[in-house]
Formats: C-alpha cells, structure tokens, sequence
C-alpha cells in the first residue's frame, strides 16, 4: 500500500518578522500544499522524484537545485532505504505560502520522521537551516498544528499555542506580487542580524519600551518600532475577530504593511503601488505583504462575493485548513 504525506502551506494574518524576537503571530493552514507518496524499492536506495522534474538519488549525493539539496537535508537526519518519494505541489514556489516548510515536513513525515508539534517543527527548521534558510518557527508551526476554520495565535516567548475561530463571513484572498523572492538571497538575514544587535543593547523583547527604542541608533530603532508595534496589532486582530469586526482588522493589515514598508524596509515600491490598487478595490478591508519581504504575496481581506482579480497576478482564495499532524490524528 502506497504511504501519502500531505503538509499544506499557511498564511499568516499578522505578525510578520515577530517569531524570531520572541513575539507574536496569527497564522493560518491553507487547502494548497505539499503531497509526497513513498513507493517501494527492490534496493535500498533513497530517490526523489519532483513534480514535473526528474527522479534523483538523494541518498548519496547532493545537487546544485535547492530542492534536491532540501530532500537531501531531510535525509541525512532521517534516512530511510528502498524508497522513492514522488513529489507533487499546490503551492507556489517564493510566494511567502510556506512552500518549502510544507515541502521539508511532508519528506520529514514520509521519512518516518514522528514527535509531538514542537519537536516535529525544530525537526523541519533544522533541515532548513541546513541549505542556509535561518527561519524562525512560525511556518512549521502553523503547516503542522493547525486546525479548520481557526487561526493559531503563537507566542514564541514559550512557544505556546492557542486556536481562535475566525469570523465565517470574512474572506481572504492571497495575490502573487510576480517578484519572486528566496528567503537566502534577500536581506531577511540582515533583519534577523539587527534584531540581534537590539537585544543585545536593550536586553529583552519583554522589557523593551518606547524610551529604550528612541535610544537606538538608525535603522535599528525602526526595526524595534515595528517588532513591537506589530505585537500590538496582533492583540487588537484577536479582538477584531471576536467582535467580528472586519473594518478594524481591515485596518490593521493596512497599518502592518506601512510599518513594514517604513519601519522594518522589506516591501518593494512595485509592492507598495500593488498594495494600494488592491485596497481600492471596492470590498477590500485591508492588503499587506506576507511573508519575509521582498517579493512574494499580499494578502487581501475582503467581503464575500468579492473578486479580488488583476490582469497577470495569479490569485486564489484562501480557507483554514487542518495542519498536517490534525490530519494524521483522524
């Protein structure tokens, strides 16, 4: 019988650059993702064979493609002979949809990769973190713990985890950008770099005020600014979203792209005019870039009935989803 692993991709509402300063996010699991069947072998080799592409040993060697050199990762910590893994995607490659965490956890599971949300999520940062990718653990959190029809708020002070339905009448539109990005090849690692050297001045997130931001140097003192005025929106989303109060979080997504087009300086002019056309849209409550920056997605809260569309974007409406371990537990 043919094993079948399936990890979907995820949003994130808001609370984006937060997961690695010990904040606070609000993603997501989406329908699209990640399937990866196991087939049996006569020999005890491991191959990959990719949607579209060819099948490659992945056992013995490694590859100048990052895909490759990703399943390779995966297999190193979790080898397992006398199988092919045959690869097939729903997801967008570099559109900030948690492709290659969904892609890295789908191998990990058909590996026989096992643990509780935590360990199975440090499982897939370290593989990441193994082709030169230093992610927090926002994304495999969310790909693997997720539920249908619920946000998981994420504080990774502890790595807690809480589930909070969303209002059933809001719909979400994720809008590709067609700048495409690699998280490895932008400036989200100098990000991560300045966010260090703030800790180390101030001391701690937790303790971090606005005098202690107003003594910081350029750019850093923009970079805190919007780490902790993104922690604030994510508290004010939740309320939105008990209240069902569409205009506000509308609002707050506006406000979370300007702060990440001033402050933190991941957004790209060609995204900030896309932003707003997108806002003008009548039904549109609120659009911000998702993801690390710098290309990718924007995501788009919007009234039902409301076809968020634009000549040469690819688009697609978006629901939460069960995360992959939820699915394992049926």
């Amino acid at each position: 019988m043919t094993e079948s692993y399936f990890v979907p991709g995820r949003i994130n509402l808001i609370g984006e650059h937060t997961d690695y300063n010990e904040g606070l996010a609000l993603p997501f699991a989406i329908d699209l993702g990640v399937t990866v069947e196991v087939h049996g072998r006569t020999d005890s080799q491991t191959w990959i064979h990719l949607d579209g592409g060819r099948a490659e040993r992945i056992d013995v060697t490694d590859s100048s493609e990052l895909s490759i050199r990703m399943a390779a990762a995966v297999c190193r910590r979790a080898p397992r002979g006398g199988v092919t893994l045959e690869v097939t995607s729903t997801l967008p490659d570099g559109a900030g949809l948690s492709s290659s965490a969904a892609y890295l956890g789908a191998l990990a599971l058909a590996l026989g990769v096992r643990g509780d949300l935590l360990s199975m999520a440090r499982f897939v940062q370290a593989c990441e973190a193994d082709v030169g990718s230093n992610v927090g653990l926002l994304d495999q959190i969310a790909t693997l713990g997720g539920i249908a029809h619920a946000a998981t708020l994420i504080n990774f002070a502890d790595l807690t985890t809480e589930h909070h339905p969303l209002p059933s009448s809001w719909r979400f539109t994720v809008m590709h950008s067609e700048v495409e990005r690699v998280l490895s090849h932008t400036g989200y690692a100098e990000r991560r770099m300045e966010c260090q050297q703030i800790i180390e001045r101030v001391g701690s997130w937790s303790t971090i005020d606005s005098a202690s931001i107003r003594s910081l140097p350029a750019p850093l003192q923009a970079r805190a600014r919007h780490v902790v005025s993104e922690n604030q929106r994510v508290h004010d989303f939740l309320v939105a979203m008990h209240t069902d109060d569409i205009v506000w979080a509308g609002q707050l997504l506006t406000q979370s792209h300007a702060s990440l087009r001033d402050d933190f300086d991941v957004s790209l002019p060609a995204i900030d005019s896309l932003v707003e056309t997108v806002t003008s849209l009548s039904g549109v409550h609120g659009v911000r870039l998702m993801g690390g920056g710098f290309g990718g997605c924007l995501l788009a809260l919007h009234d039902a009935g409301v076809d968020i569309s634009l000549p040469g974007h690819r688009t697609w409406s978006v629901e939460p989803s069960r995360g992959a371990l939820t699915r394992l537990m049926d």
